[in-house]
């Protein structure tokens, strides 16, 4: 499993914490077929697995807050330009808005995951000049360098073959 480079301050039991969900995901590929692995996620985040995934927020919500917070506490991203990696329905992407971010681009594989994203964006009344929702891949974002001045993702690194 690829090592994960920590910025900041962080406890033992919160490190241990987003260990445990990147080694998680990471077991649950298949690291040897990018693509097949690729498919898999998207399969299961699209709902093609379980129709429990229309219930992914309600299931996890302390959990994915807890981690969100944990990710952000050393991290000032008032007034930058943030992308966020993985953002499935947006517990990181509305926090990074709750602390001022200017601007927030979230990206991830599920399209069902960003379409969930974009009704909760429009419902809270962001626009699109602070924040918006696409589908991408981790490994091929369709992004300009020099773009953001912070990156962050939130339990995705495991599930990134390369």
């Amino acid at each position: 499993m690829p090592g994960i480079l920590w910025t900041g301050k962080i406890g033992f039991f919160k490190k241990q914490l987003l260990n445990l969900n990147g080694m998680i995901a990471w077991i649950s590929g298949n690291m040897k077929d990018t693509e097949i692995m690729k498919k898999d996620i998207k399969k299961a985040y699209n709902g093609d697995r379980s129709a429990d995934i229309e219930n992914y927020d309600t299931y996890g919500q302390e959990h994915y807050e807890l981690i969100a917070n944990t990710l952000l506490e050393e991290i000032n991203v008032s007034g930058k330009v943030v992308l966020d990696v993985g953002c499935g329905t947006g517990i990181s992407t509305f926090k990074l808005l709750e602390r001022d971010a200017r601007k927030v681009c979230a990206a991830d594989l599920s399209e069902y995951m960003v379409d969930v994203l974009r009704k909760k964006l429009e419902t809270a009344g962001y626009p699109p000049n602070v924040a918006e929702a696409s589908v991408g891949d981790a490994e091929n974002l369709p992004f300009e360098d020099d773009v953001f001045d912070v990156v962050i993702s939130s339990m995705v690194f495991g599930m990134v073959p390369n």
